[in-house]
């Protein structure tokens, strides 16, 4: 039984922190990039090769150039320069011609008054990407500028503690054992998590979530590649929340939870030193619990295939029940940490609908190009919280 894979919602440049935690469980972890690499080739991100990558469900193609500029200004711009900013960011006329050019000739006069509603409705939609794009980069700003602030706090709390050790003297025999974290490598990964203490990583901002997540929505609605997972893994329970809520409101169903599972909410440090650490004990704990993983992933496959409630026979909660505590089990002895340091990934399905259908109807919006992507007739949502 291959194992499931997943991809991961809303954020376009998960963290370290965030990636390594879902890897325990996932075979494979993928998520969208707003914008295509330059440079072909250079799709994979670096941090577990062979284990994660982006892809670009919707290229800009010949506008990716205007975009980066776009994204340049606003990188350098002030916070009250950003509504001219999506004012401005339009996709470009049919043609490509420039607005201004096209509506000053006569034949450009009649043609836009004589537009069918097709035409309309392709440039709307090509601007409604396109304003999508431009709200997720400003999610993943903000996420950058939240780290670099955690970070930083995170060194002035690892200094205080070494001179308030200093001050007590040697008596103290735990005394001036923090160690000074590393400054993040900004040039290698702008967005990377560093292995850091239990509860250290931040969320991203809360008030940004409902409309990133529609905006992410967009572009779930444009990708019609086989890439396309059985499972979203959303990296924060208020992400999850809104599709659960959502499920819920408008079909008047309640999400069926399947189970849960502990996750090391981070790795310990004195033991898992750096990324090849991590996966030498990540890849030793999945293939000592090889038989349980094809559990699960025979459950959520079979879940995800049927249009109807799931019904489990006591026998097969029993079978649960055993599969989890053996799970828990193992990972204890591979990942130890106090209780509190261990965080849940929760499995929900939303039976009879998929995730494109509820996106539809939540979001208001709709799947445009070929239909060429069947999916799942159940939306099964993986929900990593602290």
């Amino acid at each position: 039984m291959k194992h499931v894979s997943a991809l991961i919602f809303p954020a376009t440049e998960p963290s370290y922190h965030i990636l390594s935690r879902f890897l325990i469980f996932f075979k494979t972890l993928s998520c969208y990039r707003v914008m295509e690499p330059e440079e072909a080739g250079n799709n994979d991100d670096n941090l577990f090769p062979g284990l994660y990558s982006g892809y670009t469900p919707a290229p800009l193609g010949k506008d990716l150039l205007r975009f980066k500029r776009l994204l340049q200004e606003m990188e350098t711009g002030r916070a009250d320069e950003f509504a001219r900013l999506f004012s401005i960011a339009k996709a470009p006329m049919a043609g490509g011609r420039l607005r201004d050019r096209d509506e000053t000739s006569s034949a450009g006069i009649f043609s836009a008054l004589h537009r069918d509603d097709d035409t309309e409705k392709s440039i709307r939609h090509q601007e409604d990407l396109w304003q999508a794009r431009l709200i997720l980069k400003l999610a993943e700003m903000f996420d950058r500028k939240e780290e670099e602030v955690r970070q930083g706090l995170e060194q002035i709390s690892a200094a205080e503690r070494k001179v308030f050790a200093s001050l007590e003297g040697p008596g103290d025999n735990n005394a001036g054992t923090a160690e000074e974290l590393p400054a993040p490598d900004k040039q290698q990964h702008p967005h990377i998590n560093h292995i850091l203490p239990a509860g250290a990583a931040a969320a991203p901002a809360q008030t940004l979530i409902p409309i990133r997540l529609k905006a992410w929505a967009r572009l779930y609605l444009e990708d019609n590649s086989d890439r396309l997972a059985i499972i979203l893994a959303a990296q924060g329970s208020q992400s999850g929340s809104i599709l659960l809520d959502g499920y819920e409101n408008i079909w008047r169903k309640e999400p069926l939870k399947l189970f849960s599972l502990p996750i090391p909410d981070s790795l310990n440090p004195d033991r898992i030193k750096n990324r090849d650490h991590y996966l030498m004990a990540r890849n030793t704990f999945r293939e000592e619990i090889k038989d349980h993983l094809d559990y699960f992933a025979k459950l959520l496959r079979k879940t995800s295939a049927s249009a109807e409630a799931a019904h489990y026979t006591q026998e097969d909660g029993a079978t649960l029940t055993g599969t989890i505590a053996a799970w828990e089990k193992r990972l204890k002895i591979h990942f130890p940490a106090a209780g509190a340091d261990y965080g849940k990934l929760d499995f929900y399905s939303l039976p009879g609908v998929s995730f494109s259908g509820l996106f539809q109807h939540l979001f208001h919006l709709e799947k445009t190009g070929p239909a060429n992507k069947e999916e799942q007739p159940t939306a099964i949502l993986a929900v990593l919280t602290p």
